[in-house]
This record gives structure tokens, sequence and C-alpha cells, in this order.
């Protein structure tokens, strides 16, 4: 297969560098859209892309990885619950920091980012705490950031999440839940290619230095080379001894990075060093 033909083809009609990508990742995503089309052999699949814009689009398009879930990992959550957020606000009070920085990278439809602005306030409502948290979230596809600003969840995004966080933080309708109406701007949402090397940071955010940066189920499906690259990014935009979540199927690559402990032998959270 020859998938130069294909990022030509993509590069040339949206701009978009596909290359980024790992190579089985992006034949999985051909053969899914070769599928989708009946079409038998790639050779054909390439002709098709030069007589189809919109199926360029759509091949652009499901390489944009929207699959989320609200409290992803429960070891990584009762981490955060218990010992990263309780420890960020004492410090913040101690040192009268006006607020905790969050950055969800690659935040799909949302439920991360909201998941990290709930934590903060489950754990400040426990201490009566007035530190407040920003919380950004960045994703390469505009119909996922449209998605987290109407957050409106099916059930199966839910399922790990607490009975009781539901009622208090969400509107159960049929077989969706909604995110109750002033929670809706907990979290500042744009669009962002966290592997463009022109894009640092949120742009709402204005300057980095976050405390937690969130960049789950994302990494893996680069190549080790713009792997890298983001990983040093992200660092750079953190705090010293400021937290980075990944998810299990990249905690191999932040090991092999350099410049980060991991928070525990279990979850999936590491501190900048």
């Amino acid at each position: 297969m020859k998938i130069q033909q294909v990022v030509e083809a993509v590069q040339a009609s949206f701009g978009r560098d596909i290359s980024v990508y790992s190579p089985s990742f992006l034949r999985r995503c051909i053969n899914e859209r070769m599928k989708s089309n009946d079409v038998s052999s790639f050779g054909n699949y390439v002709d098709f892309l030069h007589e189809d814009q919109q199926e360029i689009e759509q091949l652009l398009c499901s390489m944009w990885i929207n699959y989320t879930l609200f409290f992803r990992s429960p070891l990584d959550v009762a981490l955060l619950e218990e010992f990263i957020f309780p420890g960020l606000i004492q410090s913040k009070e101690h040192l009268n920091s006006p607020s905790i920085r969050v950055w969800s990278a690659g935040c799909a439809s949302g439920a991360e980012a909201y998941s990290l602005a709930i934590l903060h306030d489950l754990v400040a409502s426990k201490r009566a705490a007035t530190i407040p948290v920003l919380v950004f979230g960045t994703d390469i596809s505009p119909a996922a950031i449209e998605k987290a600003h109407q957050a409106v969840y099916d059930r199966d995004v839910m399922v790990n999440t607490k009975l009781s966080w539901l009622e208090r933080y969400f509107v159960s309708r049929g077989r969706q839940y909604t995110l109750a109406p002033e929670w809706k701007g907990a979290v500042d949402f744009s669009v962002g290619d966290i592997s463009d090397r022109q894009f640092t940071s949120p742009p709402g955010s204005i300057f980095a230095d976050f405390d937690i940066v969130s960049c789950c189920n994302l990494l893996i499906y680069y190549n080790p080379e713009v792997q890298k690259r983001i990983v040093e990014k992200l660092g750079r935009s953190m705090v010293q001894n400021g937290y980075l979540v990944v998810d299990q199927s990249e905690r191999s690559i932040i090991e092999g990075a350099g410049g980060f402990r991991a928070v525990s032998s279990f979850g999936n959270i590491f501190t900048r060093i």
C-alpha cells in the first residue's frame, strides 16, 4: 500500500499532513474507508480520492479519534481526588496563587475536561476552598468541540460516573445525560492540533503554566517522532512538578521520553521533573 499517495492527496486538498500518524493507524483508517465505499483495491481508492473531495474529508475525519469517557480511569480518578487536587489546593492557598490551571489536550467531545472540573469542585467543596480551577480543552475536530459545548452524552460515556455525581452535575433525559446548565461554562474549549509545530497551548489560556495536563488516548496514534514532539510540548506547557495524565496504553511512551516520573506504581499519572 503506497500511503504516500494518500498523504499527498489529503495535503493537496486540505493542507493537512497525515504522515504525522503511525503507518499502522493510517492503513487501518484507509482500509475502513475502502470497505465503506466498496472499493476493492488501493489503486482504485487513490483514484477515488482524486475524483471525490468529500471522500478525502471523510478519510481525514476518520483519523480524528472521538472516543471518550467521563472519569476514564478509576485509578487515576482516585489519585486526582484523594491526592493531586487536595495537594494543589493546599499549595495554592499557601502561596496565595489565583487558580489551578488545567489543560485537556485532545479532549474530543469534552468528557475528560469536564471530569477534571467536576473533580476539582468535589475536592474544593469538601475543604470549603476558594481556589478556582481554569480548565481548557482543545481538539483537532471542530465537530467534537461543538459537541463539547453542547455537553450531551449517551449513557455509555457515563459508565464510570458515580450515581451521586450524576445527580449533582447532570440532567437525565431518556438515555442521555446533559451537563447541568451552570457547568456548561466550566471549560474553555477551542480547536487546536496538538501535532502542529505552531500550536503550543490553548489560545484562551494566554500563557501555559498548567498544573495538570491530560492527554489520554492520543499519543498512540502518532508516529514515534511526533509522539516525542508532543510529549516535549506538553512538558514545556507545565509548571515544575506539574502532573501529566495519559492512557494506560501510553504509559511506556512517557516512561521512555524522560523528564517525567510516575506518581504511583499504579495509574497513569506522571509529574514533571
